[in-house]
């Protein structure tokens, strides 16, 4: 038989031909042996049916047939003890040959673990890194909508300045020649005092307006992610959209271009400068809206990052209790409050064999379709899979 087993494969050593020889024949005495207790077991048990084929009809037949039965009983133990003496030796026979499939499990759900692990590590990382981009969209959309609103501010107190000044000059201040009107346009630019000899020597109006009015310094947004030098960063970056003294002085300027027409013509010369002022706050709301808008797609403008192509894991939910009788009253209690959706996910064939563990299966199938599910006890832990 070695021979044999070793023409058919030249891979088995001399030692394991040897033992598959051994084995070979260790097989073939059992199997023999085997087919003698199974051709008297067919033998044993035709002839236990034979004596039962006849089944009682009458009370008389009774005392007869219960003495059979017992026989019969008898027998048919016997017959399970003769079964045994072959079947338990297959017992430690079927442990052998599972053993090598089992003691691949172990190693399996290692390496299972370690995947999962390294994948837990990469998604905590991944979703810092996804974190932080959005902060810093975040952060730098903030930065452009405050400067936003900071441009629309100072062209607000220009715009509310100028007008204030030039309903003066046409009102109150009387502002009729061309020294009064320069000396007022000088107090008002560069701060002078004006000329003691031009009627009203003082007037009512803020002194000028310099660099230091106008400094963009904005309130620093609560960073998680985002550095305090990352932060500078982006504020240096953003740049100041106007030069806001020389705006002011532009456009006092072209305000008071047409003085002399609107000295003789006060009345109407306010009415257009009250609808210009109203036109002019219009515009610049309008135009802090739009500044908004583009502040939030150059904001979001940001690389593209190619990642790698890693399926995610499965975040799952499972109940986390100690295994107890409170505990399992509790589950319990849970599956009997939500019976209805839990049968959907009972595969019984008699559902008097249910236990706490189908029940358990139930409820977190529940919570899994649904991660607002949530039952009064039940404790509960997510976990990962591939």
């Amino acid at each position: 038989m070695a021979e044999e087993l070793a023409t058919q494969s030249s891979s088995y050593t001399a030692e394991q031909l040897s033992e598959i020889e051994k084995r070979g024949l260790a097989w073939q005495l059992l199997g023999e042996s085997a087919a003698k207790v199974e051709m008297q077991l067919i033998e044993d048990a035709e002839a236990v049916i034979k004596r039962i084929s006849k089944i009682p009809t009458t009370i008389e037949e009774v005392q007869v047939a219960e003495a059979t039965l017992k026989n019969v009983n008898s027998e048919y133990l016997r017959i399970e003890e003769n079964r045994s003496v072959v079947t338990k030796k297959f017992d430690a026979l079927i442990t052998r040959f599972m053993a090598p499939s089992k003691s691949i499990q172990p190693h399996i759900v290692a390496y299972r673990n370690a995947i999962i692990e390294i994948k837990k590590v990469h998604e905590e990382k991944q979703k810092a890194v996804d974190e932080k981009a959005k902060e810093l969209i975040y952060v730098k959309e903030y930065l452009l909508n405050q400067v936003n609103a900071f441009d629309a501010s100072c062209k607000t107190k220009i715009a509310n300045l100028i007008t204030s000044a030039y309903a003066y000059a046409l009102g109150a201040g009387n502002i009729g020649t061309v020294d009064a009107l320069k000396s007022y346009l000088d107090q008002i630019i560069n701060g002078k005092k004006g000329d003691d000899t031009v009627t009203p020597p003082k007037l009512p109006i803020a002194p000028k307006l310099s660099a230091k009015d106008f400094i963009y310094n904005p309130t620093m947004p609560k960073l998680v992610h985002v550095t305090e030098e990352e932060y500078a960063g982006l504020l240096e970056a953003i740049d100041i959209p106007t030069d806001y003294v020389k705006l002011f002085q532009t456009d006092l300027e072209k305000q008071f271009s047409d003085y002399e027409v609107a000295w003789n013509n006060k009345e109407i010369a306010l009415k257009n400068q009250k609808e210009e002022a109203a036109n002019k706050e219009k515009a610049i709301a309008e135009e802090l809206q739009n500044k908004n808008i583009a502040a939030k797609l150059e904001a979001s403008a940001v690389p593209i990052v190619d990642k790698p192509d890693i399926k995610a894991l499965k975040k799952l939910y499972a109940i986390d209790m100690e295994e107890n009788k409170e505990n399992a009253m509790k589950i319990m209690a849970a599956f009997i409050a939500n019976f209805p959706a839990c049968c959907e996910h009972i595969r019984l064939k008699n559902w008097f064999n249910i236990s706490p563990t189908n029940m358990i299966g139930a409820l977190q199938k529940i919570k899994n379709d649904d991660n607002a599910f949530e039952v009064t006890g039940i404790v509960w832990k997510e976990v990962s899979k591939l």
